[in-house]
């Protein structure tokens, strides 16, 4: 029987000290509903994840097969709800009927309380009503026997015990993927849940992609770098066949093969020249690694650029500004050097190289009338102190000299500044 609201008990009923047990089998046929409501919906929910999870780990279901997917679990979940959670609940039951199911469940009533119920009811006439001492010796009957009535007897709770049962086996049937398999478990549901989501395939090998969406210059090579992985703990065979699948915006659509670099662990593949944005992915059999997007942009260019030269104060000279640093650029020995410069867009970083250097060599008189040269000039390089002594060191060469320095960049990112000290001569490019 379902369960529902009882109506408003009437201000004339001669059956009030019923109302307890009443309401006592309805809260019980509540529970009970709600009970079997949620293990149904459990156990949909759960067999619907576990049909299309498997489905999808066999076959890789495509977009389409998963939005049918999701769709479907959603369907089944909405019917169960309604039909076994929300009529159920909602659905009015009479007192007479509650007294019915109290009579059914114990015989030895007589059918007392349907009798009492439906006499003293609003809607009985006087002839059905019968005589008050006829009613108060059916009142005083079941009210003898009311003691004795327990409401587990009313509702079966057999049938409930078995469905919240089988909600706990599928549950546990649940946790079973989840435990041995973390990794694959949270990606097929998130496959599922997500369908329209850009996720990779569900397979035991997988690709962990560096830097997979990343922006680029234009015309530039582009290295792709793919390592493989895998969701069981013992690592499989070495695909032989791995590729880079590349799609353009306009749908030109072409594919690199990779090679495996042993020394580096990674599959590689190299695009000469990119000319314009595409999107990616690495792909080996049913491996495929969610869409990366490879966004070709105009680099930006160096408008503007000075070195400004402090020489040391014993010397006296005067500071120097020197605009564009083309070609050779002649600085006195131990100056502080200042390089600003200007560039078209913003920039991540901005670095000066060095290419090559020779270090200032001391210079000794032949005698005691010669003077020591002091203006030994060159091309740039510097002191990982610089003129304020905070930089961080930077990479040094075989020779223990370093080979570049990061710029100070404004807080617009247009402007970079480099300070260094000139302790030798060298060939130097601003990156």
């Amino acid at each position: 029987m379902s369960a529902g609201m009882l109506p408003p008990k009437s201000a004339n009923t001669a059956v009030p000290e019923f109302d307890a047990l009443l309401r006592s089998c309805r809260l019980r046929m509540l529970t009970h509903v709600a009970a079997r409501g949620l293990a149904d919906l459990l156990i949909i929910a759960v067999t619907a994840t576990l049909l299309f999870g498997v489905l999808d780990y066999c076959i890789s279901l495509p977009v389409a097969g998963r939005v049918i997917a999701f769709g479907l679990t959603l369907l089944a979940m909405t019917w169960v709800t309604w039909t076994r959670l929300i009529v159920p609940l909602t659905s009015s039951v009479t007192r007479e009927e509650l007294g019915a199911a109290v009579d059914m469940a114990f015989p030895e009533l007589h059918e007392g309380m349907a009798t009492l119920l439906s006499l003293s009811g609003d809607r009985a006439t006087a002839d059905e009503a019968g005589s008050r001492i006829m009613r108060q010796q059916i009142h005083r009957q079941v009210a003898s026997q009311i003691s004795h009535v327990s409401t587990s007897r009313v509702v079966d709770s057999a049938f409930t015990l078995r469905r919240c049962g089988f909600a706990v086996i599928a549950g546990l049937a649940f946790l079973v993927p989840c435990l041995l398999w973390p990794d694959g478990s949270q990606l097929v549901l998130r496959r599922l849940m997500f369908p329209l989501a850009n996720l990779q395939a569900p397979t035991n090998l997988y690709f962990e992609v560096p830097d997979g969406n990343r922006t680029v210059a234009t015309g530039s090579t582009v290295l792709f770098t793919a390592i493989p992985r895998w969701h069981s703990p013992a690592p499989g065979d070495l695909p032989t066949n791995v590729t880079v699948e590349l799609t353009t915006a306009d749908g030109m659509a072409d594919t690199l093969p990779m090679l495996y670099d042993d020394g580096r662990q990674q599959y590689l593949a190299t695009l000469p020249s990119l000319q314009q944005s595409l999107r990616y992915r690495i792909q080996s059999g049913r491996t495929q690694t969610a869409w990366f997007v490879l966004q070709a942009e105009d680099a930006p260019e160096l408008t503007a650029v000075s070195l400004i030269e402090t020489p040391p104060g014993y010397t006296g000279r005067p500071v120097t500004t020197i605009e564009g640093v083309v070609g050779a650029v002649s600085v006195f020995e131990y100056s502080d050097i200042e390089i600003r410069m200007q560039f078209s867009k913003p920039v991540r970083q901005a670095d000066l190289i060095w290419n090559s250097f020779q270090p200032i060599q001391s210079m000794i008189a032949e005698n005691e009338f010669e003077e020591t040269p002091t203006d030994v000039i060159g091309d740039l390089i510097f002191n990982s102190g610089g003129a304020d002594g905070n930089s961080a060191a930077p990479p040094i060469n075989a020779d223990g000299w370093p080979t570049e320095i990061m710029a100070d960049l404004s807080e617009d990112r247009m402007q970079a500044t480099v300070r260094f000290q000139a302790l030798g001569s060298g060939a130097f490019q601003l990156n």
